[in-house]
């Protein structure tokens, strides 16, 4: 790369540093505009796609904010120290008392005690039988979170290869084997696909728009998108040098770095309050350890909305009112232990210093009833709180869960305007892969334990086997919590997995039964018949706008 758009590269990092990402998007459409489309793309790509919001990242590439790092097993490395005295001026202003630092220690602590387990709830009741399912040792979230995908495509690097070269380093690539940060899609240009012989774009290439500003996967897994464009390109009659783009899965924290105000969807059981949870604990612990001062972390902020519309009156006027009151109680502590740290979130609220977290949007109630302005549902009311909250902040981040099918059903709890919208995906078999190996690496760690280290890495890998052989119990893995009751059965059954594949079997008809079969069309879970079509999958790009060849890869939902 030049010495000359290196320069501009940092010249507009530093804008956005200072500015905000508008302001530093304007600039460089007005210093690049001379430039190919394709080289404004990958400069947008290296300038707002390859940083985080602050940095805090996992081994493996997932930002969150921040400055600090997650170990391979999304541990926390660094003493841990407390926050820094950049948070605390932050948070607290120039004027910070003088316990400020120990009270938002505390919130923290707290919050991380609160949520920094796997929640298994009811899935540790009894069994059919009556039996009582073993106790499980205490599972860090930490640990065992896996990365989740979005419906979207952020490009990565282009590409100039053979046939062969591109077909043996997308097998390094596959989301059957790999998590998600490492998966790639590869977008061919508008010249291969000139080269690409009349038949062969009449047969299988046909060129077809979708969103300028990416490429998006609707109703399929990412690892059936990528097996068919690995067959497309093995089939297909093909130019000597293929040149194009290579594209990797959107994850929600790409997503909530990106977009200030967003609304992530998902079916039951796809991991919507878990990342959330997730995102909270991680930016808790790596504040817990004290950053760099000169870039602070935001505080994370974790509600659940469905308790919060049981404390809403017959008069809409205080729904905002409930709703701070809410995110405030765990931060204050039991009989206002913290009530000093009040005045300072909201102070922090304003100048950006959060990242707010609203979880179930569709855990409000939707029905009618009678209030002082006439009849309005909870969640209508709810959301309504959250867009005049929105109103009341400016650069802080606001991120909101909801079923789709609850938020598709009335425009009235929808938020839009400023709001962006990602769909997330389901699981591929990498995902599956990863959680599983981390499930009983983590169980065999405690006191309670069942197996040793060398017994869990066996059954992982025989669970694994089992899971990916039999179809019927592979296309539950796509749900990350029928797969987490998949992994629970398995650890309590005595045996190896190949005893226990029958169980696991039973236990995923259970549960599907339990979901019910529009829940897990919903988590993408439906049955082989329902999730795939007949057609080419592989990714196309003509000039800087990517081009899709199949029914797999489609333009953005409506909303999205």
């Amino acid at each position: 790369m030049s010495g000359t758009l290196q320069a501009l590269i940092a010249e507009i990092r530093a804008l956005r540093a200072t500015y905000d990402e508008a302001t530093a998007r304007a600039a460089l459409a007005a210093r690049a505009a001379h430039l190919p489309p394709e080289k404004l793309a990958r400069l947008e790509a290296l300038i707002f796609l390859d940083g985080q919001v602050g940095n805090v990242t996992r081994a493996a590439g997932d930002p969150v904010q921040g400055q600090a790092t997650l170990a391979g097993d999304s541990r926390l490395t660094g003493a841990n120290v407390g926050v820094n005295q950049g948070t605390v001026q932050m948070f607290f202003g120039a004027q910070a008392p003088a316990d400020g630092k120990e009270l938002l220690d505390s919130y923290l602590r707290a919050l991380v005690a609160e949520h920094g387990r796997l929640r298994l709830g009811k899935l540790l009741g009894k069994e059919q039988s009556g039996r009582e399912q073993t106790t499980m040792p205490p599972i860090s979230l930490l640990k065992v979170f896996t990365s989740l995908t979005t419906e979207a495509l952020i490009p990565v690097a282009p590409f100039i290869l053979g046939p062969q070269e591109l077909l043996e380093q997308m097998q390094t690539a596959d989301p059957a084997r790999v998590l998600p940060e490492q998966v790639r899609f590869p977008a061919l240009d508008r010249a291969t696909l000139r080269a690409l012989p009349a038949d062969e774009r009449a047969a299988g290439w046909p060129e077809r728009q979708i969103a300028a500003d990416g490429a998006w996967i609707t109703g399929r897994a990412p690892d059936e998108v990528w097996e068919a464009a690995r067959r497309d390109l093995e089939g297909a009659r093909l130019p000597q040098t293929l040149s194009g783009h290579w594209y990797r899965p959107e994850q929600p924290l790409d997503a909530i770095r990106a977009c200030s105000r967003l609304v992530l969807l998902g079916g039951p059981g796809s991991g919507k309050s878990t990342l959330l949870r997730y995102l909270a604990v991680s930016i808790a612990e790596a504040l817990l350890r004290g950053r760099d001062p000169a870039k602070p972390l935001p505080i994370p902020f974790f509600c659940p909305l469905g308790p919060v519309a049981g404390r809403l009156s017959n008069d809409p006027e205080g729904d905002l009112e409930a709703l701070i009151d809410a995110l405030l109680r765990p931060v204050l502590g039991p009989a206002g232990l913290r009530a000093g740290l009040r005045d300072s979130v909201l102070l922090a609220w304003r100048k950006g210093g959060a990242l707010i977290c609203l979880d179930g949007l569709d855990e409000v109630p939707g029905a009618l009833e009678a209030t002082t302005q006439g009849r309005r549902s909870r969640r209508e009311r709810i959301a309504e709180a959250i867009r005049r909250l929105d109103r009341q902040l400016d650069r802080s981040r606001l991120v909101v869960t909801c079923r789709t099918r609850p938020y598709e059903q009335d425009a009235a709890w929808q938020l839009r305007d400023d709001w962006a919208l990602r769909r997330l995906q389901p699981f591929a078999f990498g995902q599956v892969r990863h959680f599983v190996r981390a499930w009983y690496a983590e169980t065999c760690g405690s006191a309670q334990a069942l197996y040793t280290s060398a017994e869990a890495e066996e059954r992982a890998q025989r669970l694994v086997e089992v899971l990916e052989r039999r179809e019927v119990l592979r296309e539950l893995t796509t749900s990350p919590l029928l797969l987490t009751m998949l992994a629970l059965l398995d650890y309590n059954k005595e045996g190896d997995a190949r005893e226990a594949g029958g169980c696991v079997r039973g236990a995923g008809q259970a549960a599907a039964g339990s979901l019910g079969r529009g829940a897990l069309e919903r988590c993408g879970s439906a049955p082989a018949e329902h999730r795939r079509a007949p057609g080419a999958a592989a990714v196309e790009r003509r000039g800087s706008t990517p081009r899709v060849a199949p029914a797999r890869l489609r333009g953005p939902p409506a909303g999205g």
